[in-house]
C-alpha cells in the first residue's frame, strides 16, 4: 500500500512538472509576439543628391598667353603653354608662357651684338619667328669654324649636329661665353633644362653683364618651375638692359602663374611703354583678365593686339573665349571660326567653338568639333586637351 502511495505521489509530480514547462513554453511564445517599443530612432532615408547647376569647372577656354624669346612654343617667356581653367562650362585657354630667346648677333671687331629674336610662346603669335636667336662674338679676333657651323645647324633645327660643334668650339675656345648661350640654347630645344641652366650659368660666369643669358636662363627655370628662380634672372636681365621688353613680358607671366596680378600688369605695362606694338603683352594682359573675370578688360586688350596683327590666331580663340563666358555665343562662334581660317590645325579652336554650338543648341555641329579637336589633340600628342575633352559630356 504504501508503494502504491508513492506511485501515485511520483505520477502527481511528474505532471506537474509537465504542466510547469508548458506554461513556460507557451508564456514564451506570446512574450515574443508582442512588439518592444526602443529609443532607437528609425534610420533617416538616404538623401537625394544635390545638382549644382552651373558649378562645372572644368577648364573651359584655353588661353594664349603670349611672349617672346627663343625656342618654344609659349609666352614671352616665348616658350610653353599654361592652361587655366576658366569655372565656367569648359573652355580652354591658352596662356604663353616664358622661353628662352636666343640671340643673333653679327660680330663686330669690339664687341658682340645681340639681336633678340622675339620667339612667341604659346599660342599667341605675331609675325616674328618662333626661332632662337644665336650670338656672334667678336670677343675674339678669329672665330672657330665649328662655331658657324653650330649656328647652322641650329638654324636648320639639327640640334645634336649644332651640339657637337659647340663642343668641338668650347674645346678650342673654352672662354668663349657666346657659344655656351647658344649651346644653351640648343639643350632648352630638346627640353634638357637643367643642361642649359649649366651652360647659361657658364656663360655668365665669363661674361656677368650678358642680359641675354640671364634672359635665356629665366626661360629654363620657368619651364622647370622654379619661378622664384626664373623671376631672379629676368631681373638680372632687366638691370643689364631696362629697355628689355621681353623680359618684362616673361616676368610678368611668372607672377600670373604665382597669382601676383598686380606686379604681372606692372610688368607688361613696362613692357609696352618700351614696345607699345608688342602683342605678345597685350594678350597676356587679356589672359591674366580673363582669369580674374574683368571680361571687358580682356576684350580690350585682345582688340588693341589684333589692330595691330590681325593674323594671330591665339589672339581670336582667347577672344572668343571672353564672349563665350559673357554668353554671347554667336560672336563666339565667328571668333574661333577666324582662328581656325588661320590655324586649321588648332585643336583648341575646334573643342572651344564646340563648346558654343552647345551652348546654342547646335548638338551636330557641336559633336563634329569634338570629334575633330580630339582627333588633332591625338595626332597633336596634346594629352591636356584629350584628357579635356574626354571628359566634356557630349
Amino acid at each position: 500500500m504504501p508503494s502504491m502511495e508513492l506511485s501515485l505521489i511520483a505520477i502527481a509530480l511528474v505532471g506537474f512538472v509537465v504542466l510547469v514547462i508548458l506554461a513556460l513554453v507557451l508564456g514564451r511564445g506570446e512574450a515574443e509576439s508582442v512588439p518592444v517599443a526602443t529609443d532607437e530612432a528609425d534610420p533617416s532615408p538616404e538623401s537625394e543628391p544635390v545638382s549644382l547647376d552651373g558649378a562645372e569647372l572644368s577648364s573651359e577656354a584655353q588661353l594664349d598667353a603670349s611672349t617672346n624669346a627663343a625656342p618654344s612654343p609659349s609666352s614671352e617667356l616665348s616658350a610653353s603653354v599654361a592652361e587655366f581653367a576658366d569655372p565656367t562650362d569648359s573652355a580652354l585657354i591658352e596662356a604663353e608662357l616664358p622661353r628662352p630667346d636666343p640671340e643673333t648677333s653679327t660680330p663686330d671687331q669690339s664687341s658682340v651684338a645681340d639681336l633678340s629674336v622675339a620667339a612667341e610662346t604659346a599660342e599667341t603669335v605675331d609675325d616674328t619667328p618662333l626661332e632662337p636667336g644665336l650670338s656672334e662674338p667678336l670677343t675674339m679676333t678669329v672665330l672657330p669654324d665649328t662655331y658657324r657651323l653650330g649656328n647652322a645647324a641650329f638654324a636648320q633645327g639639327n640640334y645634336p649636329q649644332a651640339l657637337d660643334y659647340y663642343g668641338q668650339t668650347l674645346e678650342a675656345a673654352p672662354t668663349l661665353a657666346e657659344a655656351y648661350n647658344n649651346r644653351g640654347n640648343t639643350y632648352y630645344c630638346l627640353g634638357q633644362w637643367a643642361e642649359s641652366i649649366a651652360d647659361y650659368t657658364q656663360a655668365l660666369a665669363l661674361k656677368p653683364e650678358y642680359g641675354r643669358a640671364h634672359f635665356n636662363c629665366g626661360n629654363a627655370y620657368y619651364a622647370m618651375g622654379n619661378l622664384e628662380a626664373a623671376i631672379a634672372s629676368f631681373t638680372q636681365a632687366i638691370v643689364q638692359d631696362p629697355s628689355y621688353a621681353e623680359a618684362y613680358n616673361n616676368r610678368g607671366n611668372c607672377y600670373i602663374a604665382l597669382k601676383r596680378y598686380q606686379e604681372a600688369i606692372e610688368d607688361f605695362d613696362q613692357a609696352l611703354d618700351v614696345n607699345p606694338k608688342f602683342t605678345q603683352a597685350h594678350n597676356n594682359i587679356g589672359n591674366l583678365y580673363y582669369q580674374i573675370n574683368q571680361f571687358d578688360e580682356a576684350l580690350e586688350s585682345y582688340n588693341e593686339s589684333l589692330s595691330i596683327n590681325p593674323s594671330q590666331s591665339e589672339a581670336y580663340n582667347n577672344r572668343g573665349n571672353v564672349y563665350l563666358a559673357q554668353g554671347n555665343y554667336a560672336q563666339a562662334v565667328s571668333d574661333y571660326n577666324q582662328a581656325l581660317q588661320l590655324k586649321p590645325d588648332y585643336a583648341e579652336a575646334y573643342y572651344n567653338r564646340g563648346l558654343a554650338h552647345r551652348k546654342l543648341g547646335q548638338n551636330q555641329e557641336a559633336q563634329a568639333d569634338l570629334q575633330e579637336a580630339l582627333a588633332l589633340a591625338q595626332q597633336q600628342q596634346n594629352l591636356s586637351l584629350v584628357r579635356e575633352i574626354q571628359a566634356t559630356p557630349r
